[in-house]
């Protein structure tokens, strides 16, 4: 699932929730995992060289 949220000036926050449950051993065993991420633009980046 993705969450998105605006922080002004046209820039947004994003979240990632994913999830997910395997069997093993007849024993349920979980794991979640959250990303958070913004835009970046080609100007944003510094070439060094």
């Amino acid at each position: 699932m993705i969450y998105d949220r605006d922080c002004g000036e046209g820039v947004f926050e994003s979240l990632l929730v994913s999830g997910e449950e395997k069997i093993y051993h007849n024993q349920a065993e979980r794991c979640l995992a959250l990303s958070t991420g913004f835009d970046l633009s080609p100007t944003d980046f510094k070439l060094i060289g």
